[in-house]
């Protein structure tokens, strides 16, 4: 009677060591097997990347011509139209350069993902538009002095008409307030392809815009 409970103790002990016997005779064994394969993934980790280091450099120049073009605002439909790439290589060769230099990327509907890189050149365009807004505010004010001082002309001064509206272009502050959007949207979306058809859905009296990088200002489309 008393033996019985000292064999259940040993033949526990045994279920418990023995697949921690086993398994170190195995690793025993095949240590070198798991080392190799382990040094063959590391090695082929590199060479991936060295090939993807080598392929980069290829479209790289392809990539700062774009940039270029289209200040900083780039597709993969672009990449891969510029440069003959597949749009899966084009996807993850904008993804790996948006990580690299921080660059923002928006989902649209019509376009998918834009990423938007921010240049020293695109900076100089933005520091532009602020001297136009600069310039804007200044003007403002000089109207509401001359409105201040012609109470009778006020109303139909602050709000041009739709012939006066025609008759000139306006800056990139002055169409914001009008589509009611903020002007850093304006200024992101005036060179796509359908900005006309957007600044028109978003106008007030249906009026379709277009933008002038020569003269940096927006002129209604005549319909």
């Amino acid at each position: 009677m008393a033996g019985k409970p000292v064999n259940s103790s040993a033949g526990g002990c045994l279920v418990v060591l023995l697949p921690i016997a086993f398994g170190i005779a195995f690793l025993f064994v095949a240590w070198p097997v798991l080392l190799a394969l382990l040094l063959l993934g590391i090695i082929l980790r590199l060479w991936q990347n060295y090939q993807w280091q080598k392929w980069s450099q290829q479209v790289n120049p392809f990539f700062h011509q774009l940039i270029q073009e289209t200040q900083g605002r780039v597709t993969a439909l672009d990449l891969a139209m510029k440069a003959n790439l597949p749009a899966s290589a084009a996807q993850r060769y904008l993804e790996t350069k948006s990580q690299e230099f921080g660059a923002r990327a928006l989902d649209y509907q019509d376009q998918g993902t834009v990423y938007y890189f921010v240049t020293a050149s695109t900076l100089g365009t933005i520091f532009d538009d602020s001297e136009e807004y600069s310039l804007d505010d200044d003007a403002s004010e000089d109207e509401t002095t001359s409105l201040d001082e012609q109470p009778s002309t006020r109303l139909q001064d602050k709000q041009p008409t739709e012939k006066q509206t025609s008759s000139k272009g306006i800056i990139q502050s002055e169409l914001a307030r009008r589509l009611d959007v903020h002007s850093s949207t304006v200024y992101k979306r005036r060179s796509e392809p359908y900005f006309s058809d957007w600044s028109k859905s978003r106008d007030p009296e249906g009026i379709a815009w277009k933008y002038s990088s020569k003269s940096r200002l927006f002129f209604p489309i005549e319909s």
